[in-house]
């Protein structure tokens, strides 16, 4: 099927609507949540270096498609947003964009890919949510945007399932397949406008996704693995409660280390022979500190021990690159 153009914002070039890059005025209760958690937890390290968010001005008197700055297509049909449709929205309705494709911008974020106690693998990561005249708005009963991860950054083979996140206690992301989310397959082609030229793209149906709510939405499949164990890992350093991320080197997966005691963290469930890559941050004051370890996942309940280290931010993100 040929999908035919409605207006198409591309996130550098724009001729019919405003395109802003700033952090939001207001967050949905999930962000401000996840904030709030970061900032007397982690000592504002990731808090300090999240991705700025895309802003689209729009109304809600037209069909809108929005290309993010990394590949994200959003198709907006119009009268999609929960506002009275007989009240003018031209130029009132924001929309925020946050695109998390990369596995540094993944782990800088402090994102992890875990639903429940089970490993997701990710394509991709992203953040939504539309305020009108300031305050959050959802999407109005029976709606539905369609959501397209950019495919540059998987497998061609890749099926991912769309997957909520829910924020837990401690400020981290669990995300949770939803069942209302429908995968769209009549999308087999999409044109384009950029810079005052049409561009015919061919896409993979299978990354289209029907959303029916604002949020955090991961496009992921379940790590299937039977034999499993646990690592723990002991920080050496008197630095208090720094922040603990397990990166997988041959899947896109990353998790978040559990606080037992003192500097002992543990990582469950792990697969046998993985090779993976501690990684261990923590800010205090305006001194950053990380350290990293890189092993495989051999032994059960094995221990490993991570020394932090003082670092700058440019050094960290040279160091986290290498997992892109």
């Amino acid at each position: 099927m040929i999908f035919k153009p409605l207006k198409l914002i591309n996130a550098i070039y724009c001729t019919t609507i405003i395109l802003v890059c700033c952090n939001p005025v207001n967050k949905n209760e999930n962000s401000s949540q996840i904030d709030s958690v970061r900032k007397t937890q982690i000592n504002n390290l990731f808090f300090r270096y999240q991705k700025e968010s895309q802003i689209f001005v729009l109304d809600n008197d037209s069909d809108t498609t929005i290309r993010g700055m990394e590949g994200t297509i959003l198709i907006i049909p119009k009268h999609s947003f929960s506002i009275d449709p007989e009240i003018s929205s031209a130029g009132k309705i924001q929309l925020e964009l946050k695109e998390y494709y990369k596995k540094s911008e993944i782990i800088l974020s402090g994102l992890s890919t875990t639903s429940d106690d089970k490993i997701l693998i990710s394509s991709g990561m992203l953040y939504l949510n539309a305020q009108y005249e300031g305050e959050n708005i959802k999407l109005a009963e029976g709606k539905e945007i369609d959501v397209f991860f950019n495919d540059d950054y998987s497998s061609t083979d890749f099926k991912g399932i769309p997957f909520y996140g829910e924020v837990d206690s401690t400020g981290i992301i669990n995300w949770k397949k939803n069942e209302n989310i429908r995968l769209k397959k009549e999308y087999g082609q999409i044109y384009s406008i950029q810079n005052g030229d049409t561009l015919f793209h061919k896409t993979n149906e299978e990354r289209f996704f029907g959303l029916s709510k604002f949020g955090w939405i991961n496009s992921d499949i379940f790590y299937e693995n039977e034999n499993t164990t646990d690592l723990m890992v002991l920080i050496d350093s008197n630095l208090k409660l720094p922040n603990l991320q397990l990166v997988f080197k041959e899947i896109n997966s990353i998790i978040s280390g559990i606080h037992l005691l003192d500097n002992k963290f543990v990582f469950t469930n792990l697969p046998f022979n993985q090779k993976v890559s501690i990684l261990a941050f923590k800010i205090l004051e305006d001194t950053m500190y990380f350290g990293e370890k890189d092993i495989v996942i051999t032994n059960e309940n094995q221990v490993e021990k991570v020394t932090l280290k003082r670092s700058n931010i440019e050094e960290i993100m040279a160091r986290l690159e290498r997992f892109d």
